[in-house]
Order: structure tokens, then C-alpha cells, then sequence
């Protein structure tokens, strides 16, 4: 071994590889490496050439050797996560990566690289993370920058991209492909001038870059589309075109009185608007565009009716008139009437077969209606005709996340906000999708641009509180409902009952049950016709051992919302804590008549046995037969069934939730066997080890209570 001589290798290797000649730099690693096996210098080094030769398999190899030599080695878990993401392996990169991070905290390499792994993955929330980690390291990382501006570009929030893109432009003025995504999001913004310069930049820096060429001709033909596509797709953009109707259509030139009407409804004068209207009638009753016009105005007022009458007679006079159809559709669909307004904009679409709005505005129908298929029809073919028409793309999204298919509403919701990006709306729908996925960080983000574009909203606090709520982050939850409340304090927009109401489950989850109660009072207050306000306070009740007010919110709910199962289910649990269990088994029995469940068959059972009703074991194998008999709460019933003992039942527990379930029906089994002070040991440990708020606990507590054994 000649460990000098090893050394001298390494150091020319390293000299060659500065100058990117990797084959003589890899003869020397090898010949180091030949002299001194282990030298760990030299296989990290030579890993390091074949990365730089593409060639990522040899050098997982030689990192791999590191690793064994020195376990602890930072860089070689970097450096091997890097061999294996350039492989096509991010899954493995990102478990080397966390490796090097748990070694190297502040190392903004290995941040970096597992930022791009996740990138590669799709999973965008934690390579933004991974990358702002890296450039907080290292400020002048240009690879960095421009990965996380593509990170916040896949998201829809073009601004960040930019201004990301913009600093790594900064710091190396070379890099075409940022130059050309830089563009890309300049015209997802419909900014296509300054798109269209950075095209025009990355070719220069890189003539070969076909990608940039083709963005550029399609800058060229967005910009071009642009205007008149958005002079269609927003007819009631508060300009003087905010009636979008031609102001010649009956055939004669605009009347000034109609062309005065149009400036005060643009401005919200409504009532100005159709004392112009009134007089342009009085002077020319056979104007079909007054009539439609005013009836614009009387439903921008929100008087349906009168709109609705003003359009009736617009279509009289003109029988052919589609925008008074689209109008009068608009004004039924406002009134509930859906399937009138289907009609309207049906007729709407036959005598102008491409009505873009008329298209939309039916899909939204159809989509009200539940019609998927047909709103999914007219909202493709509104985005045919109108390619940058962004409402259809919400609507379609929408349409999509209710059939179910979340990849495709995600595509149209951040397609939506490319076009629109000032549309706190479009943001809104995005947060829905993420939300309805359990996405609550990629909601809560969605939903701090809504907040900055509309920061008056009571709803989207409201919203925003309910993804915290989701990540755990129960002080912001409470900040955001706060503001939910103090923008909405009389419900007007119905989001302050909702806002108290969620503040209620975050006391009650807190274990402030005085205060969760005081927050429903304030929810039912606001609204006192909805039922669940009561489900939940009377739950609330429960936990604090009110049974009387528990069952008065219980009953409440019915009256409010007859079929309401949990209202049944949980007074019947009541009903059968105080003891009363005829009456507990007919709300049991109310509960399963929507739909049967399992853990509900068995209160069912258990009541009518304890009321002497006869509660039958047919009973329970009829209700077996609907669910799959490995499922939880299986076990139980075939306890009760007479299939299983108790200590089985707990033998097969999976979590401390069934294991408490276990122990308590086992309790409520043993003393209907008779079993009085097996029963009461059961009970014991079930009000011992279950939840204080599962219903478990609840009965647990009552059975001792009135067994004597507890006050």
C-alpha cells in the first residue's frame, strides 16, 4: 500500500475533474483508490466524475463504498441522493437526502437536491419548502431560485415564479431555460409582451431551444385572441359594456336615453339606470333593448321578478333576441328555478350557436342539477369557442372534483387562475380541491392569495380557519374566525354562525366545554333553524354530564331536521344513560332508517334487550350480512351473537378506539349475561381508558352510576 502516492493521485484527479476532464480524472481516483482501498477521498471524488459523465450508476456505487467506509458521511448521501434522482429514483434520492439533512442541517446542497426530488414526485408544498430552506443557506443560488419559481408556477401562483425566476436571472444572466419560464409564466398571466422579450432572450442565449420558439408563436397568437376573447367571457366587467348587448339590435341606433341608462348601471346608479329606461320606453314602447336592458338593471338590483317581466316582453317584441333569453335564463337560475333557466339558455344557444356565456351559464345549471355529464359538455365547448374564457375552466373544475376525477379539476382550477390570476374566486375553488384530498397546507396557501386579492371576505377566514384546523394549527384557526365574525357579525353573509360554530369544536377538542357551549349559544343565535349548531351543543351537554340539556339539543335537531341520524343516535345514547331504554331503542330505530350502521345495530340491540323489548339475534345477523365480516365493529356483534367471548373481541382491537369499544360492549355482553361484577370491572376500565368525549365513556360512567359503584 503506498498511501502517499494514493494521495498524490487524488489530488491530480481532483485537478482534472475543476477542469471537467472526468475520464483522466477517474483513471487517477481509480489508480488512488488501486494504492490505498481505502481511500474514501478518492471514491467520493471519483462518484463525483461519474456524475459529472451522466453516468449515475457507477457512481451510487463508489458513494455506496464511501458509506460503508465511513457510515457517517454527509456529502455521500447527498451525492448518492443526486445519483439516484438523475436515475429516475426519487423515492430512494429522497431517503439518502433526509439522511445527509439529519447529518448536515445547514448543508444547502442536499436541501436543494431533495427539493428537486420533489419536484420530480409532484409533490410541490415540499420542494418549495426544501428550496426556500436552500436559498435562506446559500442567498446566491441561482439552480435553486429558478426550481422553486417552477415549484410556485405548477401551483398557479405565477407572481412568486417571477419574481423567483427573476433573482436567478440576476445572479446568472446565462440560463435560457430561465429566461423561457420566466416567459411561460409572464403569459399564464396574459403579460405576453414581456413573455414574448424573454422568449426572444432564451433564443439568444440558446438558438437550439426549440421550447422557446414554440412559446413565442404561441405568445404571438394568445396576444392576439386576447382582446376579443375577453370582451366575450365578460360581458359585466363594469364598463360601459356591462349589459353586453349591441345597442343597435332592434335595428335602430342607440337611443341616448338607453346609452345614458348604460353608464349609471355601469357605475351601480341602478336606480338612475331604469328612470333613463322608464323614459326611453315611455318614447319608443317597442324597444326590445330597453326592455332587456332594464331587466339587466332590475336583476343587478336583485328584483327577479320585475327582470324577469322586463325580459318576458323583450322576447315579445323580438322573438329572435338570444340575449334576452340568456338574460331572462340568468335571472331564473338566480331564483332557483334551474330547470326553467335550462330552457332559456338552450334557446339562447339555438339561435346563437356560439354563445359562450349562454354555454357556461347552462353547465352551471346542469352542475346545480347534478346533470355531470351535460354541464361537463357545455363548459368543453364553452372553452372551445373561448379558449382563455377562465370562468369556464372554474365551472369545468368543479364539475370534474364532483365526478370524483381531482387531477383533471386541479389542471382547470390552476389553468383558471393563469388566465385570472386577480380572481380571489379561482383560489377559492383550488382550496376546495385541496381541501376535499386532505391537503390543508396547499390550502391554506390557496387561500392566503384569496385573502390578499379579497381581504373584506368573511368566507374565506372562515375557510382558511377550517385548513388550520386541519393542520393542527388551532390558535390560527381561531385568529382567522375571529375575523370571520367581526366581518360578518350579523351572519348576513352566513359565515359568523359557521365561524362560532367551529370555535365551539376547537374548545371542545381543547377540553373548554363552558366555553365550547357559550360558542354554540352564539352559532344557534345567529342561526337557530340549523340543526347541527344543536347536535353539537348537546354533544358539548353530554361531555359535561348534562343529559337533560344534551337530550333538549338532541330533540331540538329532530324537530329541525326529522332524518337527522346523529340527532337519534346520540339521544338514544342519552336516553339509555339515564336509564330510559324503551325509549332509546325507538331512537335507535329512527337512526337506521336512512341508512343501517353497524355500531347503531348494536346500541339498537343492547336497548331493546335492557327494555325487555326482545331484541333478537336475527336482528343482528340480518345487519351482518350488509358489511364485510372482517370490518370493525364485526367482532362485537358476533359477540352478541353468541359466535365470540368477550376476550377474543379484545384480542382483535387494532387501536386504543376499538380496544375501548371492546372493553365496553364486553361490559354491556357480560351483564346481559348476568354478569354483574364482570360487567362492572369492564366498565370501570372503559370509563378509565376511553376518550372522555366517545359516547363509550359516557355510558361507561352512567352504567356504574346506576350500578351504585360511582356517584
Amino acid at each position: 500500500m503506498d498511501a502517499a502516492s494514493g494521495l498524490a493521485f487524488t489530488q491530480r484527479g481532483i485537478d482534472y475533474a475543476r477542469q471537467r476532464d472526468y475520464a483522466r480524472a477517474i483513471a487517477d481516483f481509480t489508480e488512488a483508490i488501486r494504492l490505498d482501498p481505502k481511500n474514501v477521498d478518492a471514491y467520493l471524488y471519483r462518484a463525483d466524475a461519474n456524475l459529472g459523465k451522466d453516468d449515475p450508476k457507477r457512481a451510487i456505487a463508489d458513494y455506496t463504498e464511501v458509506l460503508r467506509l465511513a457510515p457517517a458521511h454527509a456529502s455521500a448521501y447527498t451525492g448518492r441522493g443526486l445519483a439516484y434522482v438523475l436515475q429516475g429514483d426519487p423515492d430512494h434520492g429522497i431517503a439518502d437526502l433526509d439522511e445527509a439533512v439529519r447529518l448536515d442541517p445547514h448543508s444547502a446542497f442536499a436541501r436543494k437536491v431533495r427539493g428537486q426530488a420533489y419536484r420530480k414526485k409532484g409533490d410541490d408544498e415540499r420542494a418549495i419548502d426544501d428550496l426556500g430552506q436552500a436559498i435562506r443557506l446559500d442567498a446566491n443560488d441561482a439552480v435553486a431560485l429558478a426550481g422553486r419559481g417552477g415549484a410556485y408556477q405548477r401551483r398557479g401562483n405565477y407572481s412568486r415564479a417571477i419574481a423567483d425566476y427573476t433573482s436567478a436571472i440576476q445572479i446568472d444572466p446565462g440560463r435560457a431555460n430561465v429566461f423561457n419560464m420566466r416567459g411561460v409564466a409572464y403569459a399564464s398571466k396574459g403579460d405576453y409582451d414581456r413573455a414574448i422579450a424573454d422568449y426572444t432572450e432564451a433564443l439568444r442565449l440558446d438558438p437550439k431551444l426549440t421550447a422557446a420558439s414554440d412559446n413565442r408563436n404561441q405568445a404571438y397568437r394568445a396576444k392576439a385572441a386576447a382582446a376579443s376573447a375577453a370582451q366575450q367571457a365578460a360581458p359585466f366587467d363594469r364598463k360601459l359594456s356591462v349589459y353586453g348587448l349591441n345597442m343597435a339590435t332592434d335595428g335602430k341606433a342607440a337611443d341616448p336615453l338607453i346609452v345614458r341608462a348604460a353608464e349609471y348601471g355601469a357605475t351601480g346608479e341602478y336606480d338612475r339606470a331604469i328612470a333613463e329606461l322608464d323614459r326611453a320606453l315611455q318614447a319608443t314602447p317597442q324597444s326590445a333593448a330597453a326592455y332587456n336592458m332594464r331587466g339587466q338593471t332590475y336583476g343587478m338590483k336583485g328584483d327577479y321578478d320585475h327582470a324577469v317581466a322586463d325580459f318576458d316582453q323583450a322576447i315579445k317584441l323580438m322573438p329572435g333576441y338570444a340575449a334576452a333569453f340568456y338574460n331572462r335564463g340568468r335571472t331564473l337560475a338566480a331564483k332557483g328555478d334551474r330547470d326553467r333557466a335550462v330552457q332559456d339558455f338552450s334557446q339562447a344557444i339555438t339561435l346563437d350557436s356560439k354563445y359562450v356565456l349562454a354555454y357556461a351559464k347552462r353547465g352551471h345549471a346542469y352542475y346545480s342539477k347534478k346533470d355531470y355529464a351535460r354541464a361537463l359538455a357545455d363548459y368543453t365547448e364553452a372553452i372551445r369557442l373561448s379558449p382563455n374564457y377562465a370562468e369556464a375552466y372554474n365551472g369545468r373544475a368543479m364539475v370534474y372534483a364532483a365526478q370524483g376525477d381531482y387531477a383533471r379539476a386541479l389542471a382547470d382550477c390552476s389553468k383558471a387562475i393563469s388566465l385570472q390570476p386577480d380572481s380571489a374566486d379561482f383560489y377559492r375553488s383550488r382550496a376546495i380541491l385541496s381541501e376535499a384530498q386532505g391537503q390543508h397546507a396547499l390550502a391554506t396557501a390557496d387561500l392566503n392569495e384569496a385573502i390578499d386579492l379579497d381581504p373584506d371576505r368573511a368566507e374565506l377566514y372562515l375557510m382558511r380557519a377550517n385548513a388550520w384546523i386541519g393542520t393542527g394549527h388551532r390558535d390560527r384557526a381561531q385568529e382567522d374566525l375571529d375575523r370571520a365574525i367581526a366581518l360578518d357579525p350579523g351572519n348576513a353573509e352566513k359565515a359568523a354562525a359557521m365561524a362560532w360554530g367551529l370555535k365551539g369544536q376547537i374548545d371542545y377538542l381543547k377540553g373548554d366545554l363552558a366555553i365550547a357551549t357559550q360558542d354554540y349559544d352564539e352559532a344557534i343565535r345567529l342561526a337557530a333553524g340549523w340543526a347541527p349548531f344543536y347536535v353539537a351543543r348537546g354533544v358539548t351537554w353530554d361531555a359535561r354530564g348534562d343529559r337533560d340539556s344534551a337530550i333538549r339539543d338532541y330533540t331540538q335537531a329532530t324537530i329541525l331536521q326529522p332524518e337527522l341520524q346523529s340527532a337519534h343516535f346520540l339521544r338514544g345514547v342519552a336516553f339509555f344513560s339515564q336509564g330510559h331504554f324503551t325509549l332509546a331503542a325507538e331512537d335507535f330505530a329512527a337512526a337506521n332508517r336512512g341508512a343501517s350502521d353497524l355500531h347503531n345495530e348494536i346500541w339498537h340491540y343492547i336497548a331493546k334487550q335492557r327494555a325487555g323489548l326482545g331484541g333478537s339475534k336475527e336482528e343482528l345477523a340480518h345487519a351482518a350480512a350488509l358489511y364485510k365480516p372482517d370490518a370493525w365493529p364485526m367482532p362485537i356483534l358476533q359477540m352478541f351473537r353468541g359466535q365470540r367471548n368477550p376476550d377474543a373481541v379484545l384480542a382483535g382491537s387494532a387501536d386504543s378506539q376499538q380496544r375501548c369499544e371492546a372493553v365496553f360492549y364486553g361490559g354491556e355482553w357480560q351483564l346481559l349475561q348476568g354478569n354483574r361484577a364482570a360487567a362492572a370491572r369492564a366498565f370501570d376500565a372503559a370509563a378509565r381508558d376511553c376518550r372522555s368525549t366517545s359516547v363509550e365513556s359516557w355510558a361507561a360512567l352512567a352504567e356504574l352510576k346506576q350500578m351504585g359503584i360511582r356517584k
